[in-house]
């Protein structure tokens, strides 16, 4: 009993994303609990029914009803799931997971936020879809159905998206929106998402929009105060001058001068 309860425990801390990238050697201490827990050797079930919680190693999930089949090595949680781990947090419907195949799906509203390892230093990656399946051994995970990507300023939409964590990149594909800011946009077929530099790359059929913001020459200058406002400019021609009226003065008598022309 205690053997294939420790099973469905170790399934929810490698889908604990991004635990799955951990020391497989180091040993770990497990806990769960849950409202009532039983085995079935018959259909060789386990199940743990009302408030499961499981943690171990800062890995927490959580979820009403989980199961696990020894013979098929193939687990599951209903009613609505929750993992966090120490730099992401995904939540769903419903999960399922095959242990011979390294892989989990998760169904149902699903939201995965992830962070970067240096902590608020940068904007989290939110992705949100129908549907997702990861696998832990790969760190490799596939979004489909309406898939919606966000961090930061930046919002994208795409049929399907394709998880790299190792790369820190997020391919997406089909009918590709990438929008940024209030007008800035761009569509295409195919489009690779940088999450650790932020940056895009786009090709098939790329449309693109950007908004080129136009300040008032009469804003700028009150902004930018006396010391950087605009000087006057210089006059090129003279200012037109007042001609003022003048008068004839009588002449003044000189007698000396006529003394020396005698």
């Amino acid at each position: 009993m205690r053997k294939t309860l420790l099973l469905i425990i170790s399934f929810a801390l490698l889908l604990s994303l991004p635990i799955a990238a951990q020391n497989k050697e180091k040993p770990r201490d497990i806990q769960f609990q849950s409202d009532s827990a039983d085995y079935d050797e018959n259909s060789s079930k386990v199940r743990l029914v009302g408030n499961v919680i499981i943690t171990s190693d800062g890995a927490k999930l959580t979820a009403p009803y989980a199961e696990y089949d020894t013979e098929k090595e193939f687990a599951q949680f209903l009613g609505g799931v929750k993992m966090v781990g120490e730099q992401s947090t995904a939540t769903g419907k419903e999960m399922r997971v095959w242990y011979a195949e390294t892989r989990a799906q998760l169904d149902g509203n699903v939201r995965l936020i992830s962070q970067q390892g240096d902590g608020d230093s940068k904007e989290p990656t939110v992705v949100l879809a129908d549907k997702l399946d990861y696998n832990w051994e790969k760190e490799e995970g596939v979004a489909t159905g309406g898939v919606k990507m966000r961090q930061g300023v930046k919002r994208a939409y795409a049929d399907r998206a394709e998880i790299y964590q190792k790369r820190n990149e997020i391919l997406l594909i089909g009918n590709v929106r990438v929008e940024q800011g209030d007008g800035d946009w761009l569509t295409a077929q195919r489009a690779i998402y940088d999450t650790e530099k932020q940056t895009v790359r786009a090709e098939g059929g790329v449309v693109a929009k950007t908004r080129l913001e136009q300040s008032n020459k009469e804003d700028t200058e009150e902004k930018a105060g006396p010391a950087r406002a605009s000087l006057p400019e210089p006059l090129l021609e003279e200012p037109p001058y007042e001609f003022l009226p003048m008068r004839r003065l009588p002449s003044i008598p000189l007698p000396w001068l006529d003394k020396e022309d005698e």
